[in-house]
């Protein structure tokens, strides 16, 4: 089995019959590694390898485009992506944007902009990977 101190806090590694799993829920970010020795029941060692794994902040995206637009006039809103691993992608997964505005992902920046052609308010969901 892995040398479980030095495995990411908050994960375990179990065996169950010829599966070994690594498991639960990361308390901090950064870099790991570790070795994993397997042996038989007699204590031989058939095979020793050396696993990285990286545990990233989770990922953080702030309430967005609270700004008000108005109708024919240019608008421009945007929010910082933080945490998880970049480069990060979007899709709406419900809801609609006001008509004449459009989103664009520029690093770690989400964008809302372009020109309203229409008045209302809009609620929508995206899903930020």
């Amino acid at each position: 089995m892995a040398d479980t101190e030095t495995l990411p806090e908050g994960l375990k590694l179990t065996k169950s019959g010829s599966t070994l799993k690594l498991s639960g829920k990361p308390t901090k970010a950064g870099s790991y590694s570790f070795k994993l020795v397997i042996t038989e029941k007699n204590e031989a060692s058939l095979t020793t390898d050396s696993f990285n794994i990286e545990i990233s902040d989770p990922l953080k995206i702030p309430d967005i485009f609270t700004n008000t637009g108005a109708i024919d006039e240019d608008y421009s809103s945007s929010v910082n992506i933080t945490g998880g691993k970049a480069p990060y992608t979007f899709r709406k997964t419900s809801g609609s944007l006001p008509k004449g505005l459009g989103l664009e992902l520029s690093g770690s920046k989400l964008i809302l902009s372009g020109t309203p052609s229409k008045t209302g308010k809009y609620a929508f969901t995206l899903k930020i990977t």
